[in-house]
């Protein structure tokens, strides 16, 4: 990168805005929840891939892979999604070693 193009990108400035919601404190206590809950099991997939990786030294595919052991209160639903974004962040970050 020479220096123009770095101060061009040096100089963006990003904005946000406030974004108002609706929801009661119920409902916001249980997104704060349920996202808690999904990191805890992210980091419990994640840990069982890296597992897999280290013993067969290659990721399987995500649709062969079954995670229902994985003990959280999340649904299965959220949980196969969750693995799903795990497993391409891992995948990733494999292919660029």
């Amino acid at each position: 990168m020479d220096s123009k193009t770095k101060e061009k990108a040096e100089d963006r400035i990003f904005g946000s805005y406030l974004f108002k919601n609706y929801a009661n404190k119920g409902k916001i206590e249980k997104i704060k929840n349920t996202l808690k809950e999904y990191r805890r099991t992210a980091k419990d997939i994640s840990k069982f891939l890296w597992d897999i990786f280290f013993k067969t030294g290659k990721l399987p595919h995500k649709k062969k892979i079954n995670i229902k052991n994985i003990p959280s209160y999340l649904s299965e639903r959220y949980k196969y999604v969750c693995l799903w974004q795990v497993h391409d962040v891992l995948s990733s970050y494999i292919a660029n070693i």
